[in-house]
């Protein structure tokens, strides 16, 4: 079955998302996100709003070690309404190899909001895989 426009239009912002993240651009991560985004990291308590995810990848940015956080879509259901939509699959961290930092990865779900014509994140939940 072809994806729909609002499925395309979402996997062109997570590409984006994590594009920025691999750049360390972490303004350009956080303007993907609701202002009031609540995201659960697999490892930590919940990040409430922009300015805290925000500070939360700036810190891993700082780390020589660290190269990008990503996000692979494995399914996106798009809401009767059009407006809302949620997307699942698989996260990784990745650190250089010699930064002595294990690859981090797991299952991942995410809300998003048709905003203004634009697709925007809502939500995410990272959970870890078993160690």
């Amino acid at each position: 079955m072809a994806a729909t426009p609002a499925e395309t239009a979402i996997r062109r912002v997570r590409e984006e998302s994590n594009r920025r993240i691999a750049a360390h651009d972490a303004d350009g991560a956080v303007a993907l996100m609701q202002e009031g985004v609540l995201v659960i990291p697999s490892g930590g308590g919940p990040l409430a709003g922009r300015a805290a995810v925000r500070a939360v990848l700036a810190a891993s940015f700082a780390d020589p070690g660290f190269r990008t956080y990503e996000r692979l879509p494995d399914r996106i259901e798009v809401a009767p309404d059009g407006a809302t939509a949620a997307e699942s699959g698989r996260w990784r961290g990745l650190w250089k190899a010699d930064s002595g930092h294990p690859t981090l990865k797991g299952g991942y779900t995410a809300r998003w909001r048709l905003d203004g014509g634009r697709w925007t994140i809502l939500s995410e939940i990272f959970e870890p895989d078993p160690a």
